[in-house]
């Protein structure tokens, strides 16, 4: 028996759009167009959570309303909105500036009550592995595209991504998150299909949204309607690994992302928010003073699925690919460098006085947990010698974990 043919093309081009203007401007100036696909209700729209978090960060993170035809849109996040025209006005400032890039908007000190649920991720316990393994231990752990639930061709995908590893860098994104390994390691990485990194996820072609409690992927682009009829609106899974600061900063890039094309309209007329004073990258081959000199120049080498820098169209924020961090080395468990300790030291430091919250437990860490970090390291640079045991590393799921094999 063969299976027939499959049927005619689905997703026809849809028409119907959410348009976000800026009122500070005549006519109202477009900063996106969400298309309005059907929820699961029935009805056909955008939710109004949805816009909001789009426009608080378009905002540069400063709280405003959305209003339509000069009414007020208020209500449950939940409510949607149909097709049609919404301006999002800021109290007492009518021409308020727009960041027009990924780079030019700073991570807020708090994100929205919402976005802080423990659907995001609640940062459980991060098995320590060498950062050769990162890619693989996270898809060992999930063993699933969170998305559509298939178990083959998986990619380890960014949330943060890897090219905007000196934006992480500037907003200390290591000690919000309590993630002293950095933006390659498994807390800042989720799997999903292949076909669903790069040109999908990383060209905001749809995002994860935190709604009812759920996270769902929210299908932002007409051209992936197909794929809206089957995911829009899905409720996805997250790792419990994963910061929520890493998703709503996932968000934030998705959404530069899809309005990509009218922001950069909106640069060279309206009133832009500069990009921010980001350290340049160093050049591929150079060393920096605490660089390990056997440690691989190139970031991608450790890392067997790391995300493209690119993907054609240009990317927004994105660094070309002869420039790129030079790397420390591999944050295995016994050989620690500066900056790890370091890093542990200031998420204590800003722990101090303060009461342990859940994820503090969850993730291993306690007050004074960096005193022993740093007694060991300074031990082992005091004796180099003390053992012949190099890149010790726990053995990865589904791995023997025998001593002669590893």
């Amino acid at each position: 028996m063969i299976k027939p043919a499959t049927g005619e093309a689905s997703g026809l081009p849809y028409n119907n759009f959410v348009n976000i203007c800026h009122p500070g401007y005549h006519p109202n100036f477009l900063l996106g167009s969400i298309p309005a696909f059907t929820t699961p209700s029935g009805a056909q729209g955008v939710f109004l959570g949805l816009v909001q978090d789009a426009c608080r960060i378009l905002a540069n993170n400063r709280e405003g309303v959305l209003r339509s035809q000069g009414l007020l849109m208020d209500g449950p996040p939940d409510r949607v909105l149909a097709a049609g025209e919404y301006t999002y006005h800021i109290a007492g400032d009518d021409q308020y500036p727009i960041c027009t890039t990924f780079r030019s908007w700073l991570f807020p000190e708090s994100v929205p009550a919402h976005w802080a649920t423990s659907a995001l991720g609640i940062m459980a316990p991060y098995l320590s592995c060498s950062k050769t393994y990162y890619s693989q231990t996270t898809k060992n752990q999930d063993m699933r595209c969170i998305v559509t639930g298939e178990t083959s061709r998986l990619d380890a995908c960014h949330l943060v991504p890897h090219a905007e590893e000196d934006w992480w860098v500037f907003n200390s994104m290591s000690i919000k998150t309590f993630n002293p390994t950095g933006i390659d390691s498994p807390p800042n990485r989720v799997t999903m299909r292949c076909d669903l990194n790069g040109r999908t996820l990383d060209e905001g072609r749809f995002v994860f949204w935190p709604l009812s409690n759920q996270v769902v992927c929210i299908c932002m682009h007409r051209d992936i309607a197909d794929f809206a009829k089957e995911y829009h609106v899905r409720h996805v899974i997250i790792p419990q690994r994963v910061h929520h600061f890493n998703m709503y900063a996932r968000f934030a890039y998705d959404i530069f992302r899809t309005f990509q094309d009218t922001l950069a309209q909106f640069a060279k007329f309206g009133s832009a928010i500069p990009v921010l004073p980001i350290p340049a990258r160093v050049p591929k081959g150079k060393k920096t003073a605490n660089t390990d000199a056997n440690a691989d120049v190139d970031m991608h080498v450790n890392d067997q699925d790391s995300d493209s820098l690119s993907t054609g169209n240009g990317s927004l924020g994105s660094i070309p690919e002869e420039s790129v961090h030079s790397p420390g080395p591999q944050y295995d468990l016994c050989r620690w460098t500066e900056e790890y300790v370091a890093t542990a030291e200031t998420i204590d430091a800003h722990m101090t006085g303060k009461p342990l919250e859940p994820c503090h437990e969850d993730a291993g860490v306690y007050h004074g947990f960096s005193e022993p970090l740093r007694v060991a390291f300074e031990y082992r640079k005091a004796h180099p010698n003390i053992s012949e045991v190099v890149h010790a590393r726990v053995a990865l799921q589904g791995e023997e974990d025998d001593e002669q094999v590893m």
